[in-house]
């Protein structure tokens, strides 16, 4: 992307087919790395 120093989220799959518990976990997991990049802090 040319910005080697932009955090990002990265999201485990697949996302689809799978049970309504497994997607809130994966999306936990998520905000954890959005509040991080947002935050400065590398989890």
């Amino acid at each position: 992307m040319g910005m080697p120093e932009l955090p990002m989220a990265i999201a485990k799959h697949p996302l689809g087919g799978i049970k309504k518990d497994a997607v809130v976990a994966k999306a936990d997991a998520l905000l954890e790395q959005v509040i991080a990049g947002l935050t400065n802090k590398r989890v």
